[in-house]
């Protein structure tokens, strides 16, 4: 027992001495720190979505600013009917600060290897070697107007990626070229107000396994906030955030397939398409919460939005081969969307986390974190998704023993779902 703890000791001193702030003088000092973390999105006793991330980041102080260097890598794996495949994703990112500016650059990718599966059962969805990039950049500014202290942020995302194959049920083709673009934009003003932006698009196009473009989808968001923070008279160690805001949603797509782009797998269509117009206005709601207290932090984020408008339009057309089965006569109309005016999202992260002052260059910090997501449709948007998927009632099912046993795991099925706990060490 001896010979074990003094191994420890000394394995502890190397670590210590390996890892630890290296001051070289004065006005130059490193400091490495490591974050490890695993969790579950989603958990059955039957299958599980998890994912496992570690980050390594160095902090450099200099007389000229402050310099930080950090590196991330993730492996998500999901073995879920619903959604079945692998992710990996790696990153590098960079901050330098000063007394009244701070700028920020990061570059990322990712990509699926094998086949990622979207309704394992009918109907099924799958895409086959994906792979993309990010880059970001933005910074801070700290001014004074009219001799008011102000704070402006801002960050911009850049990214791109690619499928090399995909079988989206009857249409063997795949989206393709993605293209993202977005921003946040932060200002903080006197009295704890703060006002912040968020926007971004996405676009794609629906291409065919060879490559024939058949279509093409754009998602755009624009959304505003204004919050306020309060600290309680009693302790400051308690702070509290609500806010509230706008945002438009907007989405736009069509797609004309035939016969010779898709040749069997149309039968018995010689021609087929449409388009769709979606636009959601939603007011939102939400509160973030913080309070610390020695070494333990605990916080609490929720946001809830409320469609007020929505405006669906889109429109369809089709005509049948010519043969002694088919007489070769087409159609078209507008498609009966429903309204999704009344629908309710919520979303919420709590985290709690505990800081152990063991030494000045080894202070291990202890997160557990949960995040909850629902959805509630009025009952337009009910019937029409019933009656999409009416036919395919594989789709998320499971025999009368295995419901049996998630029912009666019902409470670690929800503790378990969003849960993540992390290890951080500052050296």
């Amino acid at each position: 027992m001896k010979k074990v703890l003094f191994a420890a000791l000394i394995l502890l001193s190397l670590i210590r001495a390996a890892f630890s702030e290296i001051k070289f003088s004065p006005d130059f000092s490193i400091s490495p720190s490591i974050d490890s973390r695993f969790g579950y999105l989603f958990y059955t006793p039957s299958s599980s979505s998890y994912f496992h991330t570690e980050r390594l980041e160095v902090d450099t102080k200099t007389k000229v600013g402050e310099f930080k260097i950090g590196g991330c890598y993730l492996y998500g794996n999901s073995d879920r009917a619903m959604l079945n495949g692998k992710l990996e994703y790696g990153s590098a990112d960079f901050e330098f600060k000063r007394n009244f500016y701070a700028v920020r650059y990061s570059f990322s990718s990712f990509s699926f290897p094998g086949e990622l599966k979207i309704f394992d059962e009918i109907p099924r969805f799958s895409l086959n070697d994906g792979c993309g990039k990010f880059m970001s950049f933005g910074g801070d500014i700290n001014f004074s107007l009219f001799d008011t202290d102000l704070k402006f942020s801002t960050d911009f995302i850049f990214g791109k990626a690619n499928v090399q194959k995909g079988d989206l049920y009857y249409f063997y083709g795949k989206p393709d070229n993605l293209v993202l673009f977005g921003g946040k934009t932060q200002l903080k003003l006197p009295y704890g107000f703060e006002f912040f932006t968020l926007g971004g698009k996405l676009t794609f196009d629906i291409d065919t396994n060879e490559g024939i473009n058949v279509g093409e989808s754009k998602l755009q968001l624009l959304s505003a906030f204004l919050a306020k923070e309060f600290y309680l008279p009693v302790r400051d160690e308690f702070m509290i955030k609500p806010f509230l805001g706008y945002a438009y949603l907007s989405l736009n797509g069509n797609a004309y397939l035939t016969s010779s782009t898709q040749k069997y797998l149309l039968f018995p269509y010689k021609f087929a398409g449409g388009n769709i117009d979606e636009k959601f206005n939603f007011v939102s709601l939400g509160n973030s919460l913080e309070f610390k207290r020695g070494g333990l932090c605990f916080t609490l984020d929720l946001i809830y939005f409320y469609c007020m408008k929505n405006y669906a339009s889109g429109d369809y057309a089709y005509k049948y081969k010519k043969s002694i089965f088919f007489d070769g006569s087409s159609d078209n109309g507008p498609l009966n969307l429903p309204d999704a005016m009344g629908m309710h999202v919520f979303a919420g992260i709590t985290e709690i986390s505990y800081k152990f002052n063991i030494h000045k260059n080894f202070i291990p910090t202890l997160r557990l974190t949960k995040m909850v997501a629902a959805t509630i449709l009025n009952q337009s948007t009910k019937d029409f998704l019933n009656a999409a998927f009416s036919s395919y009632s594989t789709v998320g099912s499971a025999s009368e023993s295995l419901a049996s046993a998630e029912d009666n795991d019902i409470l670690k099925k929800a503790l378990l779902s969003g849960t993540s706990i992390s290890l951080r060490i500052d050296f």
